[in-house]
């Protein structure tokens, strides 16, 4: 193939033009008028493209670059949108080597794909078959992304080996195929083109042409999208750590006692800003069952809990009576500033070698109410980890195999609770005589 440039003049406004895209060019489109100029018969115009503007794209006429090893030339650019709502638009760039000849680079979603015509693709089997969702190609496995859709010409501009019209329509089914490789299927008025397509690094396209991403005067929107996630991220760690520190840095006793009688004691809150933390701590679970805890404010009862009670008369109580077999309990209430007075009632005796432990403390931040803060910010990290992962090849094997472990050891959890939940509830009763077979087998 020749490299020699051809210029000449449009005929419809005499601005310059080039043809650099060898001896198949058909037609050129003037970026200047939209005119398209027949170039195998006497450079006349066949049409023109008025009002119609091209989208927003980074790559433009005249750029060079290397993609796979070949130095490609940017001569031609069409446009495409969907017939049907919501309307999609993406741009496919003609490509010319010299020694290579035609290609495209396609442009959709700030994602690029090189693609080239395949002629070796069983189109006729295909048809045959009513065009199956999967498809065994070139030792790779393709599946339908979609039903088929129609697509038509809206903007072009530059070289094409074939006259492009705006509104010319055609039908196209996309399939999704292993190693970043896709097929397109597009059949128009005249033919059937199939198309071997491979998703590229978009920073390598930029690279390769020469495509700024921030321009003098100018904020790249997706760069501010990106600054704007990680300084989201960063003040949600920083809320988060301060959460856990504050757990364990901001409690404040108010009272505690070590006595095996009933008991009443005084205790003062001086800030309601997080959680009362009252804790009994007994020798055995019996010695706690057998406890009840009354709390009083200016003479009225606001709070009972026992072993099977748990009644808070104003509602401020945050948990529950405590389970069987437990010898300690957490009991977080939310409480006014103010003084109070607490209640200890003992069903049996206990004995005097045998103490309760009773702690009050304020300013308590129970870790459970950072779980839902630590869940957020692991799934909005997560697309983000997976996406740095995802750059090489080993990132993808370290992901999935994170991913994989994660799965099994939440199986391995899941297992241990099955277990543990059986033998506390049926398999210890039934030791302990509170069980009996026939209880389990029988209705009544």
């Amino acid at each position: 193939m020749s490299s020699k440039i051809y210029s000449i003049k449009c005929p419809n406004c005499s601005a310059p033009l080039k043809i650099q895209g060898g001896g198949r060019i058909t037609t050129i489109t003037c970026q200047y008028c939209g005119s398209v100029i027949d170039i195998n018969k006497h450079y006349r115009v066949l049409y023109q493209f008025r009002h119609k503007y091209g989208p927003p794209v980074p790559l433009k006429l005249g750029m060079q670059g290397e993609i796979k090893g070949v130095k490609w030339t940017i001569i031609g650019w069409v446009s495409y949108k969907t017939v049907e709502l919501p309307t999609q638009r993406w741009s496919e760039f003609f490509l010319y080597s010299e020694i290579y000849g035609y290609a495209w680079l396609v442009y959709d979603e700030k994602q690029f794909y090189f693609s080239r015509r395949v002629r070796d693709f069983p189109l006729l089997m295909w048809e045959k078959r009513k065009r199956p969702r999967t498809i065994f190609y070139r030792r790779g496995h393709f599946v339908a992304k979609e039903d088929s859709y129609i697509a038509e010409i809206d903007f072009v501009q530059g070289e094409l080996t074939w006259i492009a019209k705006a509104g010319d329509k055609i039908e196209c089914w996309d399939y999704n195929g292993s190693r970043a490789r896709s097929l397109s299927i597009e059949k128009s008025k005249d033919e059937i083109e199939v198309y071997l397509n491979e998703k590229l690094r978009p920073q390598s396209i930029h690279e390769a042409f020469g495509i700024k991403i921030n321009k003098k005067g100018k904020k790249d929107k997706t760069n501010k999208r990106v600054s704007l996630y990680y300084k989201g991220m960063i003040t949600l760690l920083i809320i988060l750590l301060i959460t856990i520190v504050a757990s364990f840095l901001t409690p404040k006793t108010i009272l505690k006692n070590r006595t095996n009688h009933p008991f009443d004691m005084m205790f003062k809150v001086d800030s309601s800003a997080f959680l009362t933390q009252i804790q009994i701590k007994a020798p055995s679970a019996f010695e706690l069952d057998s406890c009840t805890l009354e709390l009083y404010k200016n003479g009225k009862r606001i709070y009972l809990i026992n072993r099977y009670t748990s009644l808070s008369d104003d509602k401020l109580l945050q948990a529950n009576s405590w389970h069987y077999n437990s010898n300690k309990v957490n009991i977080y209430i939310k409480l006014k500033e103010g003084l109070y007075r607490l209640s200890l009632r003992l069903k049996y005796p206990i004995s005097i070698h045998r103490q309760l432990t009773i702690t009050v403390k304020e300013n308590t931040i129970r870790l459970l109410l950072i779980l839902p803060l630590f869940i957020i910010i692991a799934i909005l990290s997560f697309k983000g980890i997976k996406e740095w992962l995802f750059a090489s090849k080993i990132g993808k094997i370290v992901f999935w195999t994170s991913v994989l472990s994660i799965g099994v050891a939440l199986i391995g959890i899941g297992a241990f609770i099955t277990i543990a939940f059986l033998y506390f509830v049926i398999v210890l009763p039934m030791k302990n005589g509170e069980i009996e077979w026939g209880d389990i087998l029988n209705d009544e």
